[in-house]
């Protein structure tokens, strides 16, 4: 469009200039200054560690924010900088550039406090003190939030309630090639349902999280301090925006399948061995069962430790038989506690471990949730709290009771929790994550299911682990106790053998130097929780809003029993690639485990929950494709799942099936899912059958 010209006199266009210089200084200064209020990013949740030809999960609650300062005397609050109102009854949660208000928190162990806005006068505003809700309005009938200086630096606080956020376009950064998937949870911090869009920009819901998924090239180049940005506005139109920088290292995770031609015998195991059946106690009357601790035995014998047996009614004397159900609230039944008395008829040759304690505690009548494992899963149909799981004790209870109703319970677990939903992307639920991917394994390796989740849930809680052994995770994850990513290696140990995830092995390396890394070689026990005590992410004693805890940065004694729920991940890894240094370091840890004395019901069940696998896998006995319980070390009649040309269970036969049974047949991956015809090898054979499936021919699985 051309712009008409008009003749102005010298006068008037000297003032014309004025004016305009004038207007263009007026509109730089309403564009250069940050608007208000802004955006601030809470809760962000992905790692640094981005692994080239795979996908990274990152998640994060972005809200608005405007600044405040504070009168140490009045503990009144003035908004600064900005257009922000304050409203009685509006939530806020504060962090600052420097420190905060004496008084004052900012994230500890994961939560944010949250402030309710009360006392308004204008711009001002006092707070309360609200717990963790952050559900606006708030009471204002908390506690009046007192402090004695001003802090430091800038104070920010975040509005709840306040949305949505637009992410202006795909984050800038990530290597060339890098796709993004958005998705937004259908309840409160899920990956599952695709983000809404506006304008072509995708929004979270209210308060609610935005997921981005981003698929890196496998040609991506590895390199490290790589600067990636999330740009997030108020508007679709671009408007009132916040850049968010993230600092990436992407690698290439190729680790070769180099297992032992010879093992060494395992230090301590006469010891495993003898309390896993100790029961009851020698020289004692037997009248008031369960014994524990120094009731059972002087070390170091072992001989009278309590272990699992002395917790099997009726073998124990009249041991409450409810605690061998789900038991979820009493303390005892948790982390496969039923199943490992199966695993214990199988390694012992006892049948009366299997007939009685495993059979009572899958099936007894009870109430609540201390009926029999079965009962449970049923009068729940399945949805249950996301520590409940059975799964697999479910479908091998089907298989040696040869009971369908036990697989009909089992496949009710499809309904649990994260496998249902999605994976939740908070390092408080990174045990529920592990779960629902353990769930997704049974649930295809024993009932043929091939749910719509497993793979996000896969990559979800590899994101959550590759996060949580990363040294700077400071302040924005919550502290993982060490078992509990001993219990994310049991569940990818498990779904690798399924998938043939060529991430796997790179992860279970990383839990086990993870653990390393914070263990007491003088005292042999593992670090409980990151510290140092005190710090944002781990507090020290109680706060309003939070429990504190007073074991972080330590290495406790008392948890010393819980070390073999890591064993795992040292002695799988030694499976896979021959490196004695995780042998090594795997046999310290189990040699110790029960130098603290005999065991409680539920550290029975924590210590003895994945040592079948691990056992067999340090001494030879199990490959790293086998598992414990299943064909190739149980009694007759339990049976896998048929075999499939669907090596990596994503419900499709294809070139990623034609590569992983290639792989098997020339020795680069383990032997295990690509054996078509069960003859022990993998073969050209085997390889020539996915070929042909992959094409569009049935699958052919005939010896």
């Amino acid at each position: 469009m051309a712009w008409p010209l008009k003749f102005i006199p010298m006068g008037a266009q000297t003032n014309a200039r004025k004016r305009l210089i004038l207007a263009f200084i007026f509109l730089a200064s309403c564009l250069s200054a940050a608007p208000f209020p802004h955006i601030r990013v809470n809760d962000f949740t992905g790692p640094r560690t981005v692994i080239a030809g795979s996908r990274t999960f990152f998640a994060f609650t972005p809200y608005l924010a405007f600044n405040a300062t504070v009168n140490a005397s009045t503990n009144v609050f003035t908004v600064t900088g900005g257009t922000y109102t304050p409203v009685n009854g509006d939530i806020i949660t504060p962090e600052s550039t420097g420190t905060l208000p004496s008084r004052m928190y900012t994230i500890v162990n994961g939560h944010w406090p949250s402030y309710d806005v009360c006392n308004v006068s204008g711009s001002t505003f006092q707070l309360r003190q609200d717990g963790s809700n952050a559900s606006p309005p708030g009471s204002c009938t908390g506690t009046l939030q007192t402090v004695s200086d001003t802090g430091t630096g800038t104070h920010t606080f975040s509005l709840y309630g306040t949305g949505p956020v637009y992410l202006d376009s795909d984050p800038s950064g990530f290597p060339a090639g890098t796709t993004f998937t958005y998705m937004i949870p259908a309840g409160t911090s899920e990956c599952d349902y695709a983000a809404p869009t506006s304008n072509s920009k995708p929004y979270n819901r209210g308060r609610g999280r935005l997921c981005v998924i981003a698929t890196v090239p496998g040609n991506a180049i590895p390199g490290t301090n790589i600067t990636t940005s999330f740009t997030l506005c108020q508007t679709n139109m671009s408007g009132n925006c916040t850049t968010f920088n993230w600092t990436i290292d992407v690698v290439s995770t190729n680790i070769s399948y180099t297992p032992p031609s010879s093992f060494t015998a395992i230090p301590n195991r006469t010891a495993w061995e003898q309390v896993m059946v100790a029961q009851p106690c020698p020289g004692t009357s037997g009248t008031n069962p369960p014994y524990q601790g120094s009731e059972c035995g002087n070390y170091p014998t072992y001989s009278g430790y309590s272990g699992p047996a002395n917790f099997c009614y009726p073998l124990a004397g009249g041991y409450p038989i409810n605690n061998l159900g789900a038991a979820t609230s009493s303390g005892v039944s948790y982390y496969g506690w039923n199943l490992l008395f199966d695993n214990m008829a199988i390694y012992t040759g006892n049948s009366l471990y299997r007939s009685s304690c495993f059979s009572d505690g899958m099936s007894h009548a009870g109430a609540t949730d201390l009926q029999g494992v079965k009962q449970y899963v049923t009068a729940n149909g399945g949805s249950m709290i996301g520590y409940a799981h059975f799964t697999e004790s479910l479908f091998r209870a089907a298989r040696v009771f040869n009971d369908s109703s036990f697989k009909t319970a089992g496949l009710l677990m499809q309904n649990n929790g994260i496998i249902a939903l999605g994976p939740n992307l908070r390092f408080d639920l990174l045990r529920e994550n592990v779960y629902g991917l353990d769930d997704a394994v049974a649930l295809k390796k024993y009932g043929g299911l091939s749910l719509a989740h497993w793979n996000d849930v896969r990559d979800g809680l590899y994101s959550l682990v590759l996060r949580a052994t990363e040294s700077d995770a400071s302040g924005v994850r919550f502290p993982e106790q060490m078992f509990m990513l001993g219990l994310a290696a049991h569940a990818i140990e498990a779904d690798w053998q399924l998938s043939g995830d060529t991430r796997a092995p790179y992860i279970i390396k990383r839990i086990a130097d993870y653990g390393w890394a914070g263990y007491d070689q003088t005292n042999h026990a593992m670090r409980n929780l990151e510290g140092p005590d005190g710090s944002p992410w781990c507090a020290n004693g109680t706060l309003w809003f939070v429990a504190g805890d007073g074991n972080c940065g330590t290495n406790p004694l008392n948890y010393q029993n819980d070390q073999t729920l890591v064993v795992n991940a040292f002695w799988w890894y030694y499976a896979y690639t021959g490196d004695t240094t995780y042998r090594d370091r795997g046999d310290d840890w189990f040699s110790h485990f029960l130098d603290q004395g005999g065991l409680t019901g539920k550290q029975a069940a924590t210590s003895y929950y994945d040592t079948f696998n691990a056992v067999g896998w340090r001494n030879g006995t199990l490959q790293v494709t086998q598992w414990y319980g299943d064909p190739q070390t149980a009694p007759a009649g339990q049976t896998l799942a048929a075999a499939t040309c669907d090596l990596n269970a994503d419900g499709r036969v294809n070139i990623v099936d034609v590569q992983l049974g290639t792989n098997q047949a020339l020795g680069t991956a383990p032997c295990g899912s690509g054996d078509l015809n069960g003859d022990g090898r993998c073969t050209i054979v085997d390889v020539m059958r996915i070929v042909s499936a992959s094409l569009g021919a049935a699958c052919n699985t005939a010896p």
